[in-house]
């Protein structure tokens, strides 16, 4: 009888050969059948309790049975899910439909896959660190260091697939005077990829809100503290321009940082209709002015947190370039605490970061400088004071 595999290995296994589970026996079994439903018709029994009777004898029936449906495949993917249990890897898969059933796909288009993946994790390596509209070359170190630390996958049969492997707990410098350190640092691979996930979320609730709010793209604009930026669009315009694709983020449990089960894998699909609205919004994220660097002293008028969503929001009246302007401000938990003992006290707020004009007002993200004034509401900021501190940052 064929040696039973680890039960890891197994589900490892399991999953990248596209199989799903179909049915359960209360905590005793589940039922795992291809997503296809071509290779075999009666599902593989997946024993989960490993103190029952039949739980080694069932675990060596389903390596056999996948060992005699997929041959050498199935032996080199014993030695890839054994080493992303190792290295502890996350898995994203980029992929486009094919007419062709081998997966082939024309050399041009291939290219533009990878490009498109590359510039995915890329896109959520920056804003990982700060959510940006547009990073043009800033945040480049922390995209570089993360690309550095990944790896590429096999490719797989019936579409063509870009898959990259993430070490979850790979630390990551955000700063070239950072890379030289000794010591540890706080940005880790399973942060960017918890980051690309929560993009693409925004990025499919921003198509569907936009398409039911007359066209409007001011979801999009709102889904850049989750990870949102034009490079993350021109990379998805990329890979949903024509067919159909999809991307396929799957978290690996064995690291410090598991994940409920039912969002280990999560699946973000792309139709073309799909990607006419995200060519839309990465053309009016590439028309929007630059950010400008800008000082804002005033009171805070609105207080907007949300605990599950990590959002910290406030809204700032106050002057900006002379005339009178609300400005929208998204802050750190810590810097939100600032903001609400500002409120609670009637003295004014002085922010400094880059401002965006966005449709519907003007933001600044991840501000450089957030501080309560002795200012009362009502009063006037010396000059001399806002402008020491601007050239303090």
């Amino acid at each position: 009888m064929t040696t039973p595999l680890p039960e890891e290995v197994l589900r490892g296994l399991l999953r990248r050969f596209g199989w799903k589970t179909v049915d359960r026996f209360r905590d005793a079994i589940e039922y795992w059948a291809p997503a296809s439903g071509r290779r075999d018709d009666e599902p593989l029994m997946f024993p989960l309790d490993p103190n029952g009777p039949d739980f080694g004898r069932l675990l060596a029936l389903a390596s056999r049975r996948l060992s005699e449906l997929y041959g050498a495949e199935f032996d080199r993917g014993i030695k890839l899910v054994e080493l992303m249990l190792d290295q502890r890897l996350d898995e994203v898969d980029v992929r486009k439909e094919t007419d062709n059933k081998a997966g082939l796909i024309s050399w041009d288009a291939g290219n533009r896959m990878i490009e498109s993946a590359r510039g995915l994790l890329g896109a959520a390596a920056r804003a990982s660190n700060a959510p940006k509209r547009r990073f043009a070359q800033s945040q480049s170190v922390i995209a570089e260091e993360f690309l550095r630390s990944c790896y590429m996958g096999q490719t797989r049969v019936g579409s063509y697939v870009v898959t990259a492997l993430v070490p979850t707990l790979e630390p990551l410098a955000t700063s070239r005077s950072e890379s030289e350190r000794t010591t540890p640092r706080h940005l880790t691979g399973r942060e960017v990829t918890a980051t690309l996930v929560s993009a693409l979320e925004a990025v499919q609730v921003a198509v569907r809100e936009t398409r039911e709010d007359d066209q409007q793209l001011e979801a999009f604009e709102q889904a850049v503290p989750l990870g949102v930026s034009y490079e993350l669009l021109t990379s998805l315009q990329l890979l949903t321009d024509g067919k159909e694709s999809s991307v396929s983020v799957e978290y690996n449990q064995s690291g410090l940082n598991p994940v409920q089960a039912d969002a280990q894998r999560r699946d973000f699909e792309f139709t073309r209709d799909d990607g006419s609205v995200i060519a839309r919004a990465r053309r009016h994220f590439e028309a929007s002015p630059e950010p400008v660097h800008t000082v804002v002293t005033g009171e805070v008028t609105l207080l907007k947190n949300a605990e599950s969503t990590a959002e910290h929001q406030i809204r700032v009246f106050g002057r900006v370039n002379g005339k009178p302007r609300t400005v929208i401000v998204n802050l750190s938990a810590d810097e939100y605490e600032k903001a609400v003992t500002a409120h609670g006290q009637k003295r004014l707020l002085t922010v400094i970061g880059d401002l965006e004009r966005r449709q519907r007002g003007s933001v600044i993200e991840n501000p450089r400088f957030v501080a309560i004034t002795d200012v009362p509401v009502g009063g006037t900021m010396p000059e001399s004071q806002v402008t020491l501190w601007a050239e303090s940052t």
